[in-house]
């Protein structure tokens, strides 16, 4: 049986987030706000508009400072 999108983020319970401030990072946390996690840190200059692979789990985000898409693969 195939979940539905809310199944998924409802599961999996993860917000994902990017900081391009003096530290750029692509960060993850529960929807509680708990177990704050970077998962990008190095490599990455001014990210935004993110996406996540639900089968792969992959994050992707475009680099507006290097004008393009950059991909973290990533396993939960």
């Amino acid at each position: 049986m195939e979940r539905s999108l809310n199944e998924y983020f409802l599961y999996f319970r993860y917000l994902y987030w990017c900081d391009y401030g003096q530290n750029p990072k692509i960060v993850r946390a529960l929807l509680t706000g708990k177990n704050q996690t970077s998962i990008v840190t190095h490599g990455v200059r001014r990210p935004f508009a993110i996406t996540i692979d639900m089968k792969s789990h992959d994050v992707y985000w475009v680099d507006g400072l290097v004008d393009s898409i950059q991909v973290r693969f990533f396993s939960i």
